[in-house]
């Protein structure tokens, strides 16, 4: 089987002002030319109506000037990263708490979404999704996936399962952080950020779905979720955070050792 090599895995959104003003920026640009790359936290497979589409899950950074040869970071400074499918994004950004918001550049686009969706061909001049596959091996018990962390070898996961509204969903990671005991054959997922859809959310394009949880495992049937919510501190403040728990009870978990 194939698998993502998560490693060597990437994305990239072109800005080219002189073909395109980008519509996600809230600030005037240092150079009119950038392209951003980041590396890939996890790919979704959303399959409807025998239609496949797939969504990656880029890693976040901070809000910048980019450019500029001191102050670099905005303030106030947001946690970004960005959704992309071939035809579709969404840039989700966050500040210190809920309060905050910033203006679009130019402001006459208004106050910049905490979310923000739509076609990648309105916000960008190119996005590049660079896959790259690898063989991979599933590992069928616990003894041998066991044995692959004893001998540090590079991991991936998958988790699937149909909705309540028929859509298949397939998430793929990097199994960064997870747990094993060689003494009684016991392990453990404990990682992320993943893509996990809420078809619930309103939305009018699948991508508005997605939210961002860290997943945890420890056997191919089950996996508990937590997901990044906004969450309330006090009567005042609301920040987003890893608070709220989901539990799927009828997946399929597979372990899956790296060969490439």
């Amino acid at each position: 089987m194939q698998v993502c090599d998560f490693y060597r895995s990437s994305g990239t959104f072109r800005i080219d002002y002189a073909k395109r003003p980008p519509i996600t920026t809230s600030h005037p640009p240092f150079k009119d030319l950038n392209n951003a790359v980041f590396p890939l936290d996890c790919r979704c497979l959303i399959t409807e109506g025998g239609q496949t589409t797939q969504f990656m899950l880029g890693a976040s950074c901070k809000s910048e000037f980019v450019y500029t040869d001191r102050g670099v970071w905005t303030d106030p400074c947001a946690d970004m990263l960005i959704v992309l499918s071939e035809s579709e994004f969404m840039t989700i950004k966050s500040y210190a708490h809920h309060g905050i918001e910033v203006p679009l550049h130019p402001i006459s686009l208004g106050m910049q979404p905490k979310r923000q969706a739509g076609e990648t061909s309105s916000a960008f001049d190119r996005v590049d999704i660079d896959i790259r596959l690898v063989e991979g091996r599933e590992l069928h018990s616990d003894e041998a996936i066991v044995e692959a962390g004893l001998a540090r070898k590079p991991l991936v996961s998958r988790t699937e399962w149909t909705a309540d509204n028929g859509i298949h969903v397939l998430i793929e990671y990097p199994v960064r952080v997870w747990n094993y005991n060689e003494r009684e054959n016991r392990y453990q997922v404990d990682t992320g950020p993943v893509l996990i859809p809420n078809f619930s959310r309103a939305h009018t394009r699948t991508i508005e779905t997605f939210e961002r949880a860290f997943v945890a495992h420890n056997c191919p049937h089950w996996a508990e979720f937590i997901v990044n919510v906004p969450t309330r501190i006090n009567n005042e403040i609301v920040v987003d955070h890893y608070s709220e728990p989901r539990r799927l009870d009828d997946v399929t978990n597979r372990m899956i050792e790296v060969l490439g």
